[in-house]
């Protein structure tokens, strides 16, 4: 692999990232620049069946690496800082509280950790086994919301792994934001998600919630357009604390979308068994969207759907785990059709290393 390493900076990605509102104990890393390989920018095209594979000579694309100015300072928090403890026994984060859960159903850690990942949990947020370990903490979701959607109006967002709707919900509550998108392939997670969202106090109309395939409902945009219609019909709503979401098929889909946010699974808690920077997209698999689900699509594919769904000039970020290797994520993003920079940020929660978010053409 060749790796340019230089003392060159660059700006914040956002005119505006110093000023969000929310908060971020989050730092700037990283800008990947992405080269064009010899034949000029990749093409790609994506299908409702399954994404062209990329030519493989990206797989050894020189990518340039450059840290952000931010990289260099030490870590300063910004905006309030989130619950800070020492973990007791049982779970106790200290108020005395013990984890009412069994352990293999939810581990000391998450319970202790729970006013991490929704500042409203007492409130009666609702959690299933796996988003325990996978939801986004509240603080991290604020800031990637103000990072994707400020300086911009009237956003129609695509969250196609909403699980139970920490990212969702952040985004939800940005005046920028009119509508958020949740899609999940769990009714149970969707119906969690509406629950939670009420809680937060979402208007009605700001979220619809859509039972389906990731792949699919990213296979039915071509440049931020509906140009594909996935049977379905919507037969329920929820009444979700005195709020009226609407839950159902993919006959909700709106016309249009200006961004995605996309949190794949990465593989359960032992994603970190692959080392310390040998976490590649190529780890992620979920159903494919083509007619038979069971074929897995990795992340690769996922990412050129997105790319697809959107074109090459709207923004879309990843959240993925800390152990993501750069060079070969630039790879992947050159793969599905980008020339310009991918920020890698990493998100930082009371001074330890949480998970990175790829902002791509933004």
């Amino acid at each position: 692999e060749q790796v340019e390493l230089d003392g060159s900076t660059v700006n914040s990605p956002h005119p505006n990232y110093d000023k969000c509102e929310e908060n971020k104990n989050t730092e700037v890393v990283t800008s990947t620049q992405l080269e064009k390989g010899e034949d000029g920018k990749a093409e790609t095209s994506v299908t409702n069946e399954e994404p062209e594979i990329a030519d493989s000579k990206y797989d050894k694309a020189f990518i340039s690496v450059k840290r952000a100015s931010s990289a260099k300072k030490p870590i300063t928090v910004i905006g309030h800082t989130v619950e800070d403890f020492e973990p007791l026994p049982n779970g106790d984060c200290g108020d005395g509280i013990v984890n009412p859960f069994p352990k293999e159903e939810v581990g000391d850690k998450f319970w202790s950790q729970r006013r991490r990942l929704f500042t409203l949990f007492d409130r009666g947020i609702l959690l299933d086994k796996e988003s325990w370990y996978s939801v986004t903490p509240e603080a991290i979701a604020n800031h990637i919301a103000a990072h994707l959607v400020s300086n911009r109006e009237k956003v129609t967002i695509l969250d196609p792994f909403c699980g139970c709707g920490g990212n969702a919900i952040a985004f939800a509550r940005r005046q920028e934001v009119d509508l958020v998108v949740c899609v999940d392939s769990d009714l149970s997670k969707l119906k969690k998600a509406a629950w939670n969202a009420g809680i937060y106090g979402i208007p009605s109309g700001k979220m619809i919630f859509i039972h389906e395939n990731a792949c699919r409902v990213l296979a039915s945009y071509k440049n931020g357009k509906l140009c594909v219609s996935i049977k379905g019909n919507t037969n329920e709503t929820g009444a979700i604390c005195d709020q009226k979401f609407k839950v159902g098929k993919a006959d909700l889909l709106p016309s249009k979308i200006d961004c995605v946010f996309m949190s794949p699974p990465w593989g359960g808690i032992d994603y970190g068994s692959v080392g310390k920077r040998n976490y590649t997209l190529s780890c992620i698999k979920v159903a494919g969207g083509g007619e038979n689900v069971n074929n897995e699509v990795d992340g690769d594919g996922i990412l050129r759907y997105a790319a697809n769904a959107l074109g090459q000039q709207r923004p879309i970020a990843v959240f993925l785990p800390r152990n993501i290797n750069g060079i070969s994520l630039g790879r992947s993003v050159l793969k599905a059709g980008y020339s310009g920079p991918v920020v890698l940020e990493q998100n930082v929660l009371n001074g330890k290393l949480k998970t990175v978010t790829a902002y791509i053409a933004l």
